[in-house]
């Protein structure tokens, strides 16, 4: 019998290796469904209270989609031909910029700090014309991008019916607090979405207007960048920093630019860390720095940015789920 027992065990471990093999196999498409779960969650509390105000569940979903919607029109509406128009100017300038860094002297370099400017400079004039590839990029962003609502209406739809299948798997004593502790990974996944939503909004309009004051060109994009890259923790700000110095850089800002640049950005993020997140962020998921940064960086490693993105709502509802089922006393 304990024969029988410990190969049903291994086979048992064989299998979930199986599956967590299998799920990292097609992380992209598990990426495209945990973000829009995320959505959903987040979306979900507005279509129970209009399902409270005896409002059909299609009419409110599709009341929500179009609200975001028309929310999203008039908001490209005002970012998106600023920003088409420079992201083409760069586009068109960025021959000069590459000729501005094969220019450059470098005093006492070495020549493999030569070899390696060349080198960057080679790839960005191919990549500058590259369209094809730029194209077929665009083209898999819109496509997950029609995905990701495409499965939002799908779960506002589907409601709390869509974890029928899955509670049927708990044995019938632990589903009550299975059922609880799922609302409250919801919970936590909504307050985390709308608190990244809500410093993303706040990073962007910062920074545009802080570099439009500077009078740095590009600001548009450079702050529009800085709310995206804001979704990715602790690396996010770092690299539009380093955007925003290097464009100044390539257009010629004076150097006391340049300073204020670094000023700015260095302050916002101070701002962010000690006040922003403290207040925002950490109240809504309740995980310390160090662990935002581990599970960043594995997340990172595992799925790339979509996994660096997903990683915090993740470990916070892997906290939920520990806390209630493996530490209950702690």
């Amino acid at each position: 019998m304990k024969h029988e027992l410990s190969l049903w065990s291994a086979a048992r471990i064989m299998l979930l290796l199986a599956g967590f093999w299998v799920l990292y196999q097609v992380r992209d498409i598990v990426a495209i469904v945990l973000i829009a779960g995320i959505l959903a969650i987040t979306l979900e509390p507005y279509v129970e209270r209009l399902v409270k105000m005896r409002v059909r569940r299609t009419l409110s979903v599709l009341v929500l989609v179009l609200l975001f919607l028309t929310a999203l029109s008039m908001m490209g509406s005002l970012i998106f031909p600023p920003l088409v128009a420079q992201v083409r100017e760069i586009a068109g300038d960025i021959p000069q910029y590459v000729e501005k860094w094969r220019a450059l002297q470098l005093g006492a370099a070495s020549g493999t700090m030569r070899e390696i400017i060349d080198q960057l400079s080679n790839q960005l004039t191919a990549s500058a014309g590259n369209m094809v590839g730029a194209l077929l990029s665009l083209c898999g962003g819109l496509f997950s991008a029609i995905m990701i609502l495409v499965l939002v209406v799908y779960f506002l739809l589907e409601g709390s019916s869509l974890l029928q299948p899955l509670m049927r798997v708990v044995p019938a004593e632990h589903r009550t607090k299975a059922a609880g502790t799922m609302g409250r990974i919801r919970e936590k996944l909504g307050n985390w979405c709308s608190a990244q939503l809500l410093l993303m909004l706040i990073i962007g309009v910062v920074d545009g207007v802080a570099l439009h004051l500077i009078g740095i060109k590009f600001a548009v994009a450079l702050g529009l960048l800085s709310g995206l890259l804001e979704i990715v923790p602790v690396l996010g700000p770092i690299f539009a920093g380093c955007a925003a110095v290097l464009v100044g850089f390539a257009t010629d800002a004076p150097f006391w630019k340049l300073i204020s640049i670094v000023i700015v950005y260095t302050g916002v993020q101070q701002v962010e860390n000690n006040v922003l997140v403290p207040r925002i962020m950490q109240k809504a998921i309740g995980l310390s720095p160090v662990v935002v940064i581990v599970a960043v960086l594995v997340g990172g490693r595992l799925m790339g940015v979509a996994g660096a993105v997903l990683a915090i709502p993740l470990t916070a509802a892997i906290q939920v789920a520990l806390k209630e089922w493996v530490f209950p006393d702690s």
